[in-house]
């Protein structure tokens, strides 16, 4: 019996220290994993920490900084456009970059030889006929060419004597000439065969109705700027019932410079020509018409002429060699 008891006990013993040796070891590995994932995480959150515990420079803008070459290319991409930098929209949406002259270097001037006047792209010029020709009456008040300015005025009586609403999204009875009317009505449904909606939002106004809007004006927002929109009695467009307001069928951008970020816009400009209309009062050109730039004003003059002016880029005034000035 004394044998056989003391080798249970060695045996005992011999279980007892594997066991206390395997614990030892599953808590040295435990211990260290835990450690090391102690250490892992500590230095993911290090970064994320430290711009707290930091508090003067925060160090999340200095690897924007370094992670940023390309900002110092930027300012030579600006240069880019290449309209005329005295145009003055008022709505600021619309209006392009002025570009600063000053800054651009001279090794950059290659971008700028392309000419800004001629127009986005309309009819492509296969033949350019000379483009101040005289079959055109621009005197006449009945005529579809008659050209209105402050410097060719119309009598304040002067009514045309074939105006009609076109059958076209309209405010109200607004009407036009005939012709224009018939030729809008063309337009409008091209415009909507090709998915863009339009909207005629003014059209003729009479001698009194110019009247009471240019008076308006005057008392909102002075002469000056009153001048600069074609409300000016005897010299709008509106009087002759072939000027015409447009903008979309949800009203986005009525009257507003910003008109010219609607696909509707685009469309107008690619063209209206066809149909007889030009954008009466174009981007750069206020210094010859002394109307503002006015994206939303569309002028019926026919479609031969329409057609020679737009291939031509000039806009009313250059094209028969008249001033607007009084």
């Amino acid at each position: 019996m004394k044998p056989y008891y003391k080798s249970f006990i060695w045996k005992l013993y011999i279980v007892v220290g594997l066991c206390v040796l395997i614990m030892c070891c599953m808590f040295y590995l435990i211990f260290t994993g835990a450690d090391v994932r102690i250490r892992a995480a500590y230095d993911n959150a290090d970064s994320e920490v430290e711009p707290d515990e930091t508090p003067s420079p925060s160090p999340e803008v200095t690897p924007d900084e370094s992670a940023d070459p390309e900002p110092s290319a930027t300012p030579e991409t600006t240069p880019e456009p290449s309209e005329t930098p005295e145009l003055t929209p008022t709505p600021s949406p619309s209006a392009q970059p002025t570009p600063t002259p000053s800054a651009t270097p001279s090794p950059t001037p290659s971008a700028q030889p392309t000419p800004s006047p001629t127009p986005s792209a309309q009819p492509t010029p296969t033949t350019s006929p000379d483009p101040y020709r005289t079959e055109f009456d621009t005197e006449t008040t009945e005529s579809m060419q008659k050209l209105i300015n402050r410097s060719h005025t119309v009598s304040p009586s002067y009514v045309p004597n074939d105006l009609r609403v076109p059958n076209v999204p309209v405010y109200k009875n607004q009407a036009m000439r005939a012709e224009a009317a018939s030729a809008m009505e063309k337009m409008f449904a091209a415009a909507a065969a090709d998915g863009y909606q339009l909207y005629l939002a003014s059209g003729y106004r009479s001698y009194a109705e110019q009247m009471e809007i240019y008076e308006n004006y005057v008392k909102e927002r002075g002469k000056k700027e009153a001048d600069r929109i074609d409300a000016h009695p005897s010299a709008s467009e509106h009087q002759l019932g072939l000027g015409a307001d447009l903008c979309t069928t949800d009203g986005g951008c009525a009257f507003s410079t910003c008109f010219d970020e609607r696909p509707e816009y685009t469309w107008l400009r690619e063209n209206a020509w066809k149909y007889g209309y030009i954008e009466r009062y174009p981007q750069g050109k206020e210094q010859i018409t002394r109307i503002k730039y006015s994206p939303w004003h569309y002028r019926y003059v026919g479609k031969d002429l329409a057609e020679e002016m737009v291939r031509s880029g000039l806009c009313f005034e250059e094209f028969f060699k008249q001033s607007a000035y009084e």
